[in-house]
């Protein structure tokens, strides 16, 4: 009986398990890839967030150096 499920065993894992693992190695390999694209965008995003934000900061400080020009000139009067 042992002799003939060695040759069952041998035919399964070539045709089933083999393939199996193979694809499924693919697929993660094909998911990474695509978490990591995500990452990438998503470091994208804070950069652009970051840059928004130093942009409203240098904003706020020429306001606030008009607004500190101004009050020279009133008080000044």
């Amino acid at each position: 009986m042992e002799a003939i499920l060695v040759p069952i065993i041998g035919v399964l894992s070539l045709f089933v398990l083999a393939p199996a693992t193979l694809f499924f190695f693919l697929h993660h390999n094909k998911k990474m890839k695509i978490d990591v694209q995500k990452l990438e965008h998503q470091k994208d995003i804070l950069a652009l967030e970051l840059k928004k934000e130093q942009l409203i900061l240098e904003r706020m400080s020429l306001e606030n150096k008009m607004l500190d020009r101004k009050i020279e000139q009133i008080e000044k009067s």
